[in-house]
């Protein structure tokens, strides 16, 4: 008999499983981990400290806000490893100051693909790229703004809004960010005093400012019957570094600088079809100009003083420089994806790439090398098929790539004009299986046969201290990974998590900066295999009061050239790299403690980095300064923040980075800056 309307219905259980949406893409047979930076957003690290933090990522930096940074993956790092905003590479973005310098609150998540690269990216990658995801959510109106300040000048502020009108469709975006780091902290050097006695002296740097500034508006239609994405986006950047001294921190500078400006436009399109076709393009343009300054006439001290004028002014090289280099760059990134059954997916991507480059060097009147036209084209195209079979359980994605890349210059030598060029065309391939044991224990495999092109530095050099090589050969690698993964393990003791993965790179006609005569020249120069085993695990307690996890990481890079200028260093590891790191954090969190919705959370970080050479291991005898030592440093963060909603939370942290003030160094044996004191507010509404 059915109850009567006035009569209660018994209650029943609904248990609703699934993955928490962020880590989606670790479940995929890609080598990928998914770094989410919601609660990095909420504290003081930039982005290349947060991404240190993560196993298998090796960082290394020459100071602070607004230095150089070397990234990582399996032992490949500076151009072989590439780098990504929503897709576009980052300097198509506007960032041309590099991944750690991106304002982190810009971000949701960065995804970390390690050795094997999925074909959408358009990607010449050798060991593997860096994406950082950035908010594409286009539904109603919301802002957000974050402020930083600290030692040695640091202050940051960014901010954003969007708004969608339901009815139109029109979405508007806006976006902008200041930094600014004096970067003056304590580093101890070599000083002499008026006998000539040289003694360790404890210094403050005087020229290491750093100042960057930009903006992005993106404008446009989403939700349409003719597109789902139809947006416009305008963007301009700017930035301004001295230079405190040369790469080993020897000879200090006074006056020397570089800068650049990278403004452009990208127009976005994505349309779902009719039989399961999805196709996505972003293209755009870019106008970068760098600019270099060097043509002081004094000789610095440690001290900042200016003395002993020069006979030929400059600091950094043996000639004076004032220089700018222009590049005018067009894009374009396309996806098509199509269903062809709900378990089998063909994916077909296409990325062509077009630069040219002029430059002018105002103190070099007789022969200027860049004045020199330059062209470079890239064409990368790939196929991707991907099949998940068993009810999900087994997963396998495979796929091919072609690289095609013409390269042209034209070199003025008096009145004529010598015409050069050079064309590559290449293949490779790859595949990336996954298969679940258990629902929160899985298996992954992945291989490539990657290859990276030769970039425009390396061929046609900078017109002051690189000269041109167009003869450069294509790096080859072959990569491979296997990893183990616990994901979510719940019990009455708490819920676990973490996973394994050893990695083995093989790798031909590495690109190495060589002196020849009295300028620098990109070769092949050697051949390199690496191999590693990463791991990382975190437990959470019931009730989420206290989260304690921690990672290491172990690689082996060593050249295996047989022939040529490095052969004398065979079975030798790569000098100034890092092999052994391990991270670890403990974080005790209370909620509810003033008003609902409210969180108070105390985060202590540790990072240890065991020593490394400067130089080749069978390299004659070794002094100290040859050797980086081992370093343990440590950060506490402090956060108070209200989730009142969604969209509405505010949070305030203050932190203190290396607390015991170690002497701190990433290589070539710069110091980076010992203790320090952060806080930041960050606002959404």
């Amino acid at each position: 008999m059915p109850a009567s309307p006035a009569e209660p219905l018994a209650p029943i259980d609904v248990v609703v499983k699934g993955r928490r949406t962020q880590h989606g893409l670790d479940r995929t047979a890609r080598a990928v981990t998914v770094v989410d930076l919601s609660r990095a957003k909420k504290e003081s690290a930039d982005l290349g400290t947060v991404l240190s933090r993560v196993e298998g990522i090796s960082v290394q930096r020459t100071g602070s806000l607004g230095s150089a940074a070397r990234f990582s993956l399996g032992g490949f790092d500076e151009t072989q490893v590439r780098f990504f905003i929503d897709g576009i590479p980052l300097e198509y973005a506007g960032y041309s100051f590099g991944l750690a310098n991106v304002p982190l609150n810009f971000a949701q998540k960065v995804e970390v693909y390690k050795g094997v690269v999925p074909v959408n990216f358009g990607a010449d990658a050798l060991g593997g790229a860096f994406n950082l995801v950035t908010d594409r959510n286009t539904r109603g109106t919301r802002a957000w703004g974050s402020y930083q300040a600290g030692s040695f000048g640091v202050q940051r502020l960014a901010a954003g809004a969007r708004h969608l009108d339901g009815r139109s469709g029109l979405f508007v975006k806006a976006e902008g960010f200041f930094d600014h780091a004096d970067n003056d902290y304590p580093i101890l050097v070599d000083v002499a005093d008026r006998s000539g006695l040289i003694t360790e002296t404890k210094v403050h740097r005087f020229h290491d400012a750093y100042t960057a500034g930009g903006a992005n508006v993106e404008v446009g239609l989403v939700d349409r019957p003719w597109a789902r994405r139809f947006l416009l986006r305008a963007f301009v950047t700017d930035y301004r570094k001295d230079i405190q001294h040369n790469s080993i921190m020897t000879v200090p500078y006074g006056e020397a600088e570089e800068g650049g400006l990278s403004s452009g436009a990208t127009l976005r399109y994505e349309k779902s079809f009719d039989a399961g076709v999805l196709v996505s393009a972003v293209g755009g343009y870019l106008f970068e100009r760098g600019d270099f300054l060097d043509a002081t006439e004094c000789i610095y001290d440690w001290l900042g003083q200016c003395s002993n004028p020069q006979r030929v002014p400059g600091e950094v090289g043996t000639a004076p420089s004032d220089s700018t280099v222009w590049d005018h760059s067009g894009f374009l990134r396309a996806n098509a994806n199509w269903s062809l059954h709900p378990e089998h997916r063909l994916k077909l991507a296409s990325a062509p790439t077009y630069l040219m480059r002029t430059g002018d060097n105002r103190l070099d009147e007789v022969s200027d090398p860049l004045n020199d036209h330059r062209d470079l084209f890239k064409w990368i195209n790939g196929l991707e098929y991907e099949a998940t079979l068993l009810s999900g359980a087994l997963s396998n994605m495979a796929f091919v790539k072609n690289y095609v890349q013409v390269a042209h210059a034209a070199e003025i030598m008096g009145v004529a004009t010598i015409e050069r060029d050079a064309e590559r065309v290449l293949w490779g391939a790859g595949d990336g299986l996954r298969y679940d044991l258990f629902d929160w224990l899985f298996a992954k495999g992945s291989y490539e046969y990657a290859a990276r092109l030769p970039e425009a530095r390396e061929l046609f050099g900078d017109g002051r201290f690189v000269a041109e090589n167009l003869e450069l050969e294509a790096e080859r690698s072959h990569n491979a990974n296997l990893s183990l993964a616990v994901d979510g393990l719940a019990s009455k003791l708490g819920t676990f998590g973490g996973q394994i993965t050893g990695f083995l790179r093989d790798a031909e006609h590495m690109i190495v900066l060589l002196a020849v005569d009295q300028m620098f020249r990109y070769e092949n120069v050697y051949d390199a295999t690496a191999w590693g085993v990463e791991g990382a695990v975190v437990w959470l307690s019931p009730g989420e009061y206290v989260e304690v996890g921690g990672n290491v990481t172990y690689q082996d890079l060593r050249n295996v050239s047989a022939e040529g200028q490095l052969a004398q260093f065979e079975g030798d590891r790569i000098p100034q790299r890092p092999y052994f790191w391990a991270n670890g954090h403990v974080r005790l969190k209370g909620q509810a403690l003033v008003v609902p919705r409210d969180e108070l959370s105390l985060t202590w970080y540790l990072r240890c980095v065991h020593g490394f050479l400067r130089t080749w291991e069978s390299y004659g005898n070794k002094g100290p300064e040859d050797v980086i030592p081992d370093q343990l440093t440590q950060t506490l963060a402090l956060t108070y923040g209200v989730h009142a909603s969604e969209a509405r939370n505010l949070a305030f942290s203050v932190e203190v980075d290396n607390i015991t003030d170690e002497l701190v160094y990433d290589f070539f044996g710069v110091q980076r800056p010992g203790r320090a004191f952060y806080a930041k507010f960050t606002l959404a509404y």
